[in-house]
């Protein structure tokens, strides 16, 4: 079956039910990964998230590309570690990794809105609703911004229902997760 999964104009490309099976496990691994890295800051941590990333680069790029970026997140981890070491105070450890895991969260936003958009335009889904706002005349999502912003928050310019409101599920289920209370009772 070949489906249009992209608003370029005559952009198409096969999507597989595996593919999407892979989108939705990706959203539910990105939240998890997020949590643990914000609970336990060690090397094992690091190094599974180095296995998860992985996994997802080698199926994006190319592995020169691969290797590049790679290399360049290195250099960028490395710098970050150094900067955190150093100045402690700017960026403590606690704050790095809770922007981290809000960066994270956002994109496993942006990964389910793009798996269950999967799913509706292989009609395995309904849409309830096919248009709810056309906001492109603030932020188009099919420019190279706009683009990015869609990927990484699950916004579009032009969204249906269903998956909207599994993005508001989605942050209700978050926000009330990370607000409830921990397993570890502080000192009095």
């Amino acid at each position: 079956m070949r489906i249009a999964v992209s608003r370029a104009p005559g952009a198409e490309r096969v999507v597989t039910p595996l593919e999407l099976f892979f989108d939705l496990v990706y959203v539910f691994a990105i939240g998890q990964l997020a949590h643990h890295l914000v609970e336990h800051v060690d090397l094992r941590t690091g190094a599974e998230t180095v296995v998860f990333l992985y996994g997802v680069g080698l199926q994006q790029f190319s592995t020169g590309q691969f290797l590049l970026i790679l290399a360049l997140g290195l250099a960028a981890a490395f710098a970050t570690f150094w900067l955190l070491q150093r100045g402690g105070r700017a960026l403590s450890w606690r704050a790095f990794f809770r922007i981290s895991e809000v960066l994270l969260l956002l994109l496993a936003g942006g990964l389910l809105v793009t798996g269950l958009e999967k799913l509706i335009a292989l009609g395995a889904l309904p849409p309830v609703a096919d248009q709810l706002w056309n906001s492109t005349a603030l932020l188009d999502d099919s420019t190279r911004f706009g683009g990015f912003v869609a990927a990484m928050t699950g916004y579009r310019a032009q969204p249906a229902l269903l998956p909207m409101l599994a993005l508001v599920v989605f942050w209700v289920t978050v926000t009330l997760a990370l607000r409830a209370p921990r397993g570890i009772p502080k000192a009095a």
